[in-house]
């Protein structure tokens, strides 16, 4: 996939909105709508397609580059806490590290468990901004696009019901081996080193 942006005239780049994004898309695959006016971060611009370029519709006006930048690959954020447990980011703050790695950027500030924070993806690190308190961060590859399974007494491959999945992603990506599911009325332990499952009610 792809990200749009535009440069500002420091040559940074910033990363229009889903929304604005899916409109740039669909100009450009119409082929006959060459021009869009949208209101980013509270400018209203003008984006000529054609040339790739944008201006502001401020005295006196500002131009700037558009681009089309691939996006890194998805990756599963998480931070540890005091106690060394390992806690998931929301999806609007993995989605920001990802725009943040694929434009570039290094360091950017979040939002989490109330608290503001700046994240170093250098450094892996989280800094609360307010009393300076520092976490490590650290990023695996995302495993969402894989589907999970599991092979019954006949030999046969059944995939997880979406909610397991989504319970499995979520215990690999913070490096946990083992988790407990509920499958068919039955409790299971699932050993995610071994890759191996065990109905607890026939341990």
């Amino acid at each position: 996939g792809t990200l749009w942006c535009w440069k500002d005239p420091r040559g940074l780049l910033h990363v229009y909105s889903p929304e604005q994004a899916q409109r740039i898309a669909l100009a450009l695959d119409d082929g006959a709508q060459k021009e869009l006016t949208m209101s980013v971060e509270g400018v209203t611009v003008k984006l000529d397609l054609r040339q790739r370029r944008q201006q502001s519709e401020t005295e006196p006006p500002v131009e700037s580059e558009i681009k089309e930048v691939p996006m890194s690959p998805s990756s599963a954020w998480s931070w540890q806490g005091s106690d060394g447990t390992w806690h998931a980011y929301s999806p609007e703050v993995l989605q920001s590290f990802q725009n943040a790695k694929a434009i570039g950027r290094t360091q950017l500030d979040v939002h989490v468990d109330g608290h503001s924070w700046t994240v170093d993806l250098c450094a892996m690190t989280q800094v609360d901004k307010k009393i300076g308190e520092s976490h490590a961060v650290r990023g695996v590859p995302s495993t969402r696009n894989l589907v999970w399974s599991w092979r019954d007494q006949n030999e046969v491959w059944r995939a997880y019901s979406a909610n397991n999945i989504r319970r499995i992603q979520l215990a690999t990506s913070l490096r946990q081996q083992q988790l407990q599911i509920e499958m068919e009325g039955r409790a299971y332990d699932l050993d995610l080193h071994a890759m191996t499952q065990t109905c607890k009610q026939t341990q």
